[in-house]
């Protein structure tokens, strides 16, 4: 895709969440809320033009705007969060569901953008805001690790935990993530030597039974110049200076039915026809379980969207 269309495609995007959060009443709630929402409010706007956007160097989330007042690294010292010694500790128990998993749960490969043609594949075990139980299912006691890890943000849309291979002699060209919400973890499970990624102006090399954190929203590329395959899991946190109210504004406004329905659309690409069905009635249902009262007012209107 050229640079062009990728920028089309992502403004629609952002006009689409606008829309649909100011016909839902989402936008009035946040707008009327108190100064605890003060930082919501501010990305809301830039969002949607009425600010100017924040421009840090290499740090450029190509859907949402840079959230205003975090403390932004490309790279994180792991030892300033508990999680990843008990990550660490698990390494043994969660590479041993991964390393096993039956032949039929394949990783799903991607082509196109980031990388050619089955260089890059994942298998999920929370996507989109919800768990992908299919996949789960091969891999119980990893699932029981990550979700006892305090801070993880699954339950938002654009917060994962995959299983991710990078094929031997391949590259992950440049690239930033969708959003700033978010610290990405990675745990190294069956690691080649000659492994690399570059976040910012920092190179990162992963080990087995490792983690490194670093922030996604920052240009990242990644390299493998072995003749294996490399294989992590990748789980997303919270950034840690958002606060627990603006993590419920946050989790509000992007957990909605319809603006799932609508991301769905732009994140799963080869792979919408097999899952979209299965995703798109789970929105449905954890919908039921949102505070529509609150942050969604007039959610009835979104059946017009």
């Amino acid at each position: 895709m050229v640079p062009d269309e990728c920028e089309t495609r992502e403004g629609q995007l952002q006009r689409d969440i606008v829309h649909i959060m100011r016909q839902g009443g989402y936008w009035d709630a946040i707008m009327a809320g108190d100064a605890s929402l003060d930082r919501v409010k501010v990305f809301l706007r830039t969002l949607a033009g009425e600010l100017p956007a924040v421009v840090n160097e290499m740090q450029k989330p190509n859907v949402l705007p840079i959230f205003p007042g975090l403390n932004y690294k490309p790279v994180h010292d792991k030892a300033d969060y508990p999680w990843a010694a008990q990550l660490e500790s698990a390494f043994s128990v969660i590479r041993d569901e991964i390393m096993n998993i039956p032949a039929g749960c394949d990783f799903l490969g991607y082509q196109g953008g980031l990388a050619q043609e089955n260089m890059w594949s994942v298998i999920p075990m929370y996507y989109m805001g919800t768990p992908i139980l299919d996949f789960q299912k091969h891999c119980p006691k990893t699932v029981e690790i990550v979700n006892s890890l305090q801070g993880h943000c699954f339950e938002y849309p654009w917060g994962d935990c995959l299983f991710s291979r990078q094929a031997a002699g391949s590259h992950l060209i440049a690239h930033c993530s969708i959003d700033a919400f978010r610290l990405r973890a990675h745990l190294g499970l069956d690691v080649p030597e000659d492994c690399t990624m570059r976040v910012k102006n920092e190179l990162l090399h992963w080990r087995n039974g490792e983690v490194f954190i670093f922030e996604d929203s920052f240009e990242h590329e990644v390299w493998n110049r072995s003749d294996k395959p490399r294989t992590v899991l990748i789980i997303d946190f919270w950034h840690p200076d958002l606060t627990v109210v603006e993590r419920e504004a946050l989790m509000a406004g992007f957990r909605k039915y319809e603006m799932r329905a609508m991301m769905c659309k732009f994140r799963l690409g080869d792979h919408r026809e097999r899952f979209e069905p299965s995703l798109l009635a789970a929105f449905e249902r954890e919908d039921l379980a949102l505070d529509m009262t609150h942050y969604w007012p007039e959610a009835g209107r979104l059946a017009s969207i």
